[in-house]
């Protein structure tokens, strides 16, 4: 047996393939919102580098071309406070001597010289750059990033605004690499990067939480830009809810499409359309008995059919649609040519009355006519009752003409499951057909007084008036046998009798009510 997905399992695997389709696709779009953010911080901080070492070029080498032996005096003092109010990103223009600052442009002349701390970066130019370095400012001191060339030395001054720091969750820096090592010039301290190394080509990882992008300079600098992932999440929640909702959203419609696609491989349907072949189609005879005498008069034909999986499906699940998928005359044909095959292999066929469920479309359009000529010699026709399913009718007109044609050439008509669909008195007076059997329905529960029972009381009288047979469906109980023997009916069948069985089953079946009857076939005739 082929061996296939169930429909729940089916669905969850269309929706993990949903999420596999999905999730990069959402990865895709942060990553390009992500590197949008990331490049225009690292352009600004690019302009932010690109102007400290223009103020430098500027301001402090031309001080040190200005004054190559400076003297703390007011021509010097004058000179750097011009510079300090020129350039855009350094302040605190001090001039230094023997590693001292004894002058700035704010304070003027020191009484007391500070020291300079020993620097992070030494420059091949023989600048250098110190990350905290003590500055004297109104008679106090502050710590901040300085840069020296020479004799003067500056304080970094830039507007954070200018590095997009509105964003929480996007940190920056800017390193610079000098006496082997790696410095933080200016930016956040929040990443602690680890796996930064200076490479000339754009560059993105992840790491410790952070998608990092890092851009580095020919002038031994690499400027990084860090979004923070967990961060974005909590300050973004627009996108967040936005991104489960696709997500949310996706599975569902995967898992849906799933139970569809299910359903169309292996739903009832296909499976009617694929399996109507005498390899999954199995037939079994119910007997039909004389109500008086106890005989068996003849056997229907109930079709029964197993999936390919090997699961059978009920009638009233697959039969409903056959006759939406239009296969009513296939069935029709299945079922009718493996009856009369089986009973005539077990050499039933023409001692026995047999009994065919038929859809009325099929009577109606003479295909059912057209199949038990071909199938039939002339003198088996009295043998083969056609049971008239109680189904709507749309082509009555045919279906009268039909009806009479198939009882002009001997064969018998019942109409099956009487009281449960299309008949009524005008019918059966146009259908003119010879039976009627009862639905189970009005059997069970009958031995008692009720609805049901005047029901079958009626029926039995309008079936003497039309002098038509009767035959009670779903007889299980001897008092129910009774008391449809008091009123009329012909015959009967259900599991008080025998329940549905195979051919072979049907025969043996029959040896031992012959035994108990003496002549099984004395009533085959109706």
């Amino acid at each position: 047996m082929q061996a296939r997905l169930s429909r729940r399992q089916l669905s969850a695997l269309m929706a993990v393939t949903s999420l596999l389709l999905t999730l990069p696709v959402i990865l895709w779009c942060l990553l390009q919102s992500w590197s949008a953010h990331q490049t225009a911080v690292m352009q600004n901080m690019q302009g932010v580098s690109q102007g400290i070492r223009a103020d430098v070029l500027q301001s402090v080498m031309t001080l040190n071309a200005q004054f190559p032996t400076p003297e703390c005096n007011e021509a010097l003092i004058l000179a750097m406070r011009r510079a300090d109010y020129q350039a855009k990103y350094l302040t605190y223009f001090s001039l230094v001597n023997k590693d001292h600052i004894v002058c700035n442009s704010f304070e003027g002349h020191l009484e007391v010289p500070v020291p300079l701390s020993k620097p992070d970066v030494e420059f091949r130019s023989g600048a250098s750059f110190t990350i905290n370095e003590r500055v004297p400012l109104f008679s106090s001191v502050v710590f901040g990033r300085t840069v020296r060339v020479d004799n003067f030395l500056v304080f970094l001054d830039y507007p954070d605004t200018e590095l997009e720091g509105s964003l929480p969750w996007l940190h920056y820096s800017s390193y610079d690499y000098g006496s082997g090592r790696q410095v933080r010039v200016y930016g956040e301290d929040e990443t602690r990067l680890q796996r930064l190394e200076f490479d000339l080509a754009p560059r993105s990882w992840m790491e410790q939480g952070f998608w990092v992008k890092s851009l580095c300079f020919q002038q031994l600098q690499c400027i990084v830009a860090a979004v923070d992932i967990q961060g974005y999440f909590r300050g973004q929640w627009l996108a967040t809810l936005l991104i489960i909702a696709l997500l949310a959203g996706s599975v569902v419609l995967f898992y849906l499409l799933g139970a569809a696609c299910h359903d169309h491989l292996y739903g009832l349907s296909r499976q009617v359309r694929n399996g109507l072949n005498p390899q999954q189609l199995s037939l079994h005879y119910q007997p039909i008995l004389d109500t008086g005498s106890g005989l068996v008069s003849g056997c229907e034909v109930l079709c029964r059919w197993q999936r390919s999986d090997g699961q059978p499906v009920p009638p009233d699940d697959f039969i409903p649609v056959v006759e939406q998928c239009g296969l009513t005359a296939h069935l029709t044909e299945q079922v009718t040519r493996g009856c009369l095959l089986e009973l005539e292999q077990l050499g039933l066929l023409g001692r026995m009355r047999v009994a065919i469920n038929v859809f009325p479309q099929d009577i109606a359009t003479g295909h059912m006519e057209r199949l038990l000529t071909r199938l039939l010699p002339p003198h088996l026709y009295g043998w083969i009752t056609i049971e008239l399913t109680e189904k709507r009718i749309d082509d009555m007109d045919n279906l009268v003409e039909q009806v009479k044609r198939l009882r002009n050439l001997g064969f018998q008509v019942a109409i099956d499951d009487f009281g449960t669909g299309f008949s009524n008195l005008e019918s059966l007076q146009n259908l003119k057909v010879d039976i009627l059997k009862i639905d189970r329905s009005f059997v069970c529960g009958v031995e008692a007084p009720s609805l049901k029972r005047s029901l079958v009381e009626h029926i039995c009288q309008l079936a003497d008036t039309l002098a038509l047979k009767v035959v009670a469906e779903g007889v299980e109980t001897r008092h129910q046998l009774q008391y449809l023997h008091s009123v009329g009916v012909d015959y009967t069948q259900g599991y008080l009798h025998g329940r549905p069985m195979p051919a072979a089953q049907l025969r043996t079946f029959l040896q031992q009510h012959s035994l108990a009857s003496h002549n099984v076939f004395s009533s085959a005739h109706w």
